[in-house]
């Protein structure tokens, strides 16, 4: 299995989209989601587009495709980031398929290891 991480891009979006706006009930329970706050469509396609197009010095959030043998099937919101400092990140599996079978915790691992490997 190809596991790869890499910023979001504008072919992602529909993915990113439809996540939240196809959740269950008992999903958006679940992740404790505020349904009445979620965007519609247009204005979270903006406010994508928007993240893409920041400088990356005023970035104070970031979202990540996370893909498995090229296709994105998931992403990770990096939040409150502090530059050189602290933020917080969770993985959002797009596809319910996927839901529960690992794949976050193998990411993370992943990740984790591509970091300590890139800084030594």
């Amino acid at each position: 299995m190809d596991l790869i991480v890499r910023p979001l891009a504008p072919e992602d979006f529909d993915g990113f989209i439809n996540y939240w706006l196809g959740l269950s009930q008992a999903e958006i329970e679940r992740l404790g989601v505020a349904i009445d706050r979620v965007p519609s469509a247009t204005q979270m396609r903006s406010d994508l587009e928007a993240m893409l197009a920041a400088p990356n010095d005023g970035m104070r959030s970031f979202v990540l495709a996370w893909c498995i043998n090229g296709e994105a099937i998931g992403h990770s919101s990096l939040k409150d980031v502090v530059p050189a400092e602290s933020g917080s990140i969770h993985l959002h599996m797009w596809r319910a398929d996927l839901r529960g079978k690992g794949h976050g915790g193998l990411f993370f691992v992943w990740r984790q290891s591509s970091f300590t490997k890139d800084s030594s």
